[in-house]
């Protein structure tokens, strides 16, 4: 009986020998796995996050190419978003985290309708509202009259184009009908000092030949608790702020030195909360760029 129990207890510690090594393994490989796989999905989400800051970087450089006005995108640095004269923008001046990091750059640009290129017919003044005839360059597009349309009569920002340089202004189009085959509008647009622009004396101010409407106005950011954010403007106004991404510990973006001065690059580089690690990439526009006269003459 004594012999059984020895026996018996003696198989116990064999299978307890065997089993303990091999549960010690599956563990150990499962805790591999589950680490692993926190590190994948660490490495995904990370790449995740350079792709969708480097899509928001190519999109307003690929926006740049929209038409070729020497309008290049400014940089804020360390988070100083100023308007063209210099002054800060509010949400510099704000004390929560919707402040810019100053770990951080800004970048501001502008995405015109470019093929909608407007001839001023006439114009009326009143005060500081000036009310612009424009009709399109171009003959009609048949089929892109309708969206095209809509476009303009929804923009509030348009870019007056002088012998000079370029004027921002603020405002709203109406239509005009049309005078023979292009499409006619009337704008009545106010001269602002903004983010791209700022206000010319009277007496200095030349007169407006061709106006863009815009698409849309802004800037890209990183705030105080590391998002990124899509800051949108109307001449001095901010209208909207909506966060994009989580999770970034900077942002620094610099002008890309390039052979001809007549294209617009950019050069980005992103560091993440999670890692130490910097992502670097760089964007360059496809077409060059023309002064005001150029374009006014072609």
């Amino acid at each position: 009986m004594k012999s059984e129990k020895a026996q018996s207890i003696l198989e116990i510690l064999v299978a307890m020998s065997i089993s303990i090594p091999i549960l010690a393994g599956i563990t150990s490989v499962a805790t591999n796995v589950a680490k692993s796989l926190i590190k994948i999905k660490s490495e995904s989400s990370n790449l995740y996050a350079v792709s969708k800051i480097g899509t928001q970087i190519s999109t307003l450089v690929d926006e740049v190419d929209q038409q070729r006005l020497n309008l290049p995108p400014r940089i804020h640095k360390n988070g100083k978003i100023t308007y063209l004269n210099g002054k800060t923008n509010p949400i510099s001046l704000r004390t929560d985290l919707l402040k810019p990091s100053i770990l951080s750059d800004a970048i501001t640009s502008i995405s015109l309708f470019g093929i909608e290129a407007l001839d001023v017919e006439k114009v009326d003044i009143s005060g500081t509202l000036k009310i612009y005839y424009v009709c399109k360059k171009f003959s009609l597009i048949p089929t892109a009259v309708a969206v095209n349309s809509v476009n303009i009569l929804s923009s509030e920002t348009f870019i007056g184009l002088t012998t000079t340089g370029i004027i921002e202004f603020i405002g709203t189009a109406t239509n005009w009908g049309s005078l023979t085959t292009k499409k006619c509008y009337v704008f009545s647009l106010t001269e602002i000092d903004g983010m791209i622009s700022s206000v010319k004396p009277v007496d200095t101010t030349p007169f407006v030949h061709t106006i863009f409407p815009a698409q849309r106005l802004y800037t890209l950011y990183i705030d105080s608790g590391g998002r990124f954010r899509y800051l949108g403007h109307r001449g001095s106004l901010n209208i909207e702020n909506q966060p994009i991404l989580e999770g970034i510990d900077s942002l620094r973006l610099s002008y890309l030195l390039h052979p001809s001065p007549d294209f617009i690059g950019l050069k980005t580089t992103l560091r993440l909360i999670s890692n130490n690690s910097d992502y670097r990439f760089s964007k360059i526009s496809r077409l060059s760029r023309q002064n005001s006269l150029n374009i006014l003459l072609n």
